[in-house]
């Protein structure tokens, strides 16, 4: 019986296990302060982050983030041994609050330090066959940025390999809205596909099944190595042994069991992995569709389809039916299973995702086929130009797909929960929901229950935790300010993105914009202003006089600006481009 999965025993090690990582999580932090001289062990691949490359380096039991612009930097491969003279400063997050938080992200993994290598960096190669895969990541990159460019480049990239830094701005959001950014994060499913091809290849070949499924752990070892060993992929990796181990003693264990084993394995060689929002979103992703796609797919899968005269056409029509109906229950359950962290993490939900991932999911499928096919006969000229054809008409229909599902106004929504409480009471409903099938409501304790966990999420609804204060931020030394007071918020000078301010409102609880103010010409920034209009409803935006903008209120020293005084700060004696307004709430002025 499913209900089951929560009394075994390995189950309930697992939730005590994680209960004493988070008591103790203080006893996993190093925070010793790094030599002048370091050497050490590269953990992560090195990436180009503008001008520079950053890669993770595990020296005894610290690790540093590094970062050189050398070009020596790309020489470096996965566990190879290095020593360097570097600087080294304190990591700090310098963006708005309800954004990606850099330092806190780096702190559970155990780095608190980043490094800057100056001078020459000594290099000792890694085992012989870790250098052999780095070097053909390193060749299917070369191979790949021969081909394409930019948008196309990054799709590829991220789709094979998980490498997201080339994303144009514009691009990055219309995946994010159209919730398939994990399409271009290498994940499972991209365990799966090398899995299934060569699985299905070698059996052509007349491999028996138990020594295609040995050839295929093989083949799945060489790509999370290449990959770099990510949550994601090193969870489907796990899984994937373990599948085999179970195949291969012929034991009865389902996926539950082994998706707990996984994680287990995975906390037990690094604890902090808990904290990391890969390990949650890989792990809880899959036990949404573990458990609503085999509770609930009996009642919406076709059994029978009766339109043709011929059995053969009926069949096909429903196995079609059913491929699609069962890629919308697996989105729909993976979502609902990460519901609440990605509200704590982004503050908004894609409601499309479950639309667009019956196209784009087939799509990324086929085109990390045909990326590995490109490396194997990129020497065969006729076959590496028809396969570069098929990726680049590939790639730009998902490319298309993305902006097209983007587009949509309903596209996503922006949410936050209420208070603390409300956010435990959500995990708790989704639970329920997804293990609703097999409650049993006869049971007094579980009506019970279920009523009381539905009368306390509504009351939690009452009570809004609105944070109030003052967040400020710069951007190219222009300075801006969110004000959150209890009657709602006032924007002056919106000079970063609009999804970072909205963020930071949704993180505030307190949305409702009162007023966007403009202090000065450089803070004037009329695309992020009407982007802020048209998501938040903003109605009074107030801009200097002197700016001559008809579409927003004009003011100058001696007005009122909502709660503000409006002052002119008259540095020069006359007005310039850099002559600005101040805008002053009893002794303070912005």
């Amino acid at each position: 019986m499913l209900r089951d999965w929560y009394r075994r025993w390995l189950f309930l090690f697992f939730l005590v296990y994680i209960f004493l990582i988070i008591v103790f999580t203080p006893c996993f932090l190093n925070k010793k302060e790094p030599s002048q001289k370091i050497c050490g062990y590269v953990i992560s691949y090195p990436d180009k982050y503008y001008k520079e490359y950053r890669f993770f380096l595990k020296t005894g039991n610290s690790k540093f983030l590094v970062s050189s612009n050398s070009q020596r930097l790309g020489e470096i491969s996965l566990y190879d041994y290095i020593c360097f003279d570097c600087e080294h400063k304190r990591i700090e997050s310098k963006n708005l609050p309800g954004n990606f938080n850099f330092e806190k992200y780096l702190r559970y993994k155990n780095v608190f330090y980043s490094l800057e290598i100056k001078g020459n960096i000594e290099i000792k190669k890694s085992h012989f066959l870790f250098a052999k895969l780095s070097s053909l990541r390193k060749k299917m990159k070369e191979i790949i940025s021969d081909n394409f460019y930019k948008d196309e480049l990054a799709v590829i990239m991220g789709i094979l390999l998980g490498e997201k830094e080339d994303l144009s701005k514009d691009f990055r959001k219309a995946v994010i809205n159209s919730g398939v950014m994990h399409l271009l994060v290498a994940s499972g499913s991209n365990v799966a596909y090398i899995a299934t091809m060569v699985a299905i290849i070698f059996s052509i070949f007349g491999f028996n099944n138990k020594l295609s499924k040995l050839i295929s752990l093989l083949f799945v070892f060489s790509y999370a190595f290449i990959v770099g060993f990510d949550p994601p992929i090193t969870r489907a990796f796990l899984m994937f042994i373990f599948g085999y181990l179970i195949y291969s003693i012929k034991r009865n264990i389902d996926l539950f069991q082994i998706l707990i084993l996984c994680a287990f394995t995975m906390i037990i060689f690094n604890p902090l992995s808990i904290y990391d929002s890969g390990f949650q979103l890989s792990f809880l992703s899959v036990y949404g569709i573990i458990t609503g796609y085999s509770l609930y797919s009996r009642y919406f899968l076709i059994k029978k389809i009766n339109i043709f005269k011929k059995d053969k056409l009926n069949d096909f029509v429903k196995d079609i039916s059913n491929k699609i109906i069962s890629m919308i229950l697996l989105t729909i359950f993976a979502q609902l299973a990460i519901f609440p962290l990605l509200v704590i993490s982004f503050y908004k939900v894609s409601v499309i995702s479950p639309l667009s991932n019956i196209f784009l999911i087939p799509i990324s499928g086929i085109i990390m086929s045909a990326s590995i096919f490109l490396f194997i006969f990129n020497k065969i000229m006729i076959v590496s130009n028809f396969l570069v054809f098929v990726l680049k008409i590939l790639v730009s229909l998902f490319i298309k797909l993305c902006f097209y599902f983007s587009s949509f106004s309903f596209s996503i929504i922006y949410f936050n929960f209420t208070n603390d409480l409300n956010f435990v009471l959500i995990f708790i409903i989704i639970f329920i929901i997804l293990n609703f099938p097999i409650i049993d409501l006869t049971s007094p304790i579980s009506r019970s229950f279920i009523s009381l966990v539905l009368i306390f999420f509504f009351i939690s609804l009452i009570f809004k935790d609105k944070k109030t204060g003052v967040i400020d931020f710069e951007n190219f030394n222009i300075k801006g300010n969110i004000i959150s007071k209890d009657e709602g918020v006032y924007i002056i000078n919106p000079v970063v993105g609009e999804e970072k301010i909205i963020s930071s409102l949704y993180y505030l609880n307190n949305s409702e914009v009162k007023a966007i103010l403009v202090t000065s010409k450089s803070g004037f920034k009329k695309d992020i202003i009407e982007a802020l209009r048209k998501n938040l409803d903003v109605d009074k935006v107030y801009v200097p006089l002197w700016l001559g903008d008809k579409d927003y209120i004009s003011v100058f020293d001696g007005d009122n600006a909502e709660i503000f005084d409006v002052k002119f700060y008259n540095k020069y004696g006359y007005f310039n481009y850099k002559s600005k307004l101040l805008y002053c709430y009893r002794d303070v002025c912005y």
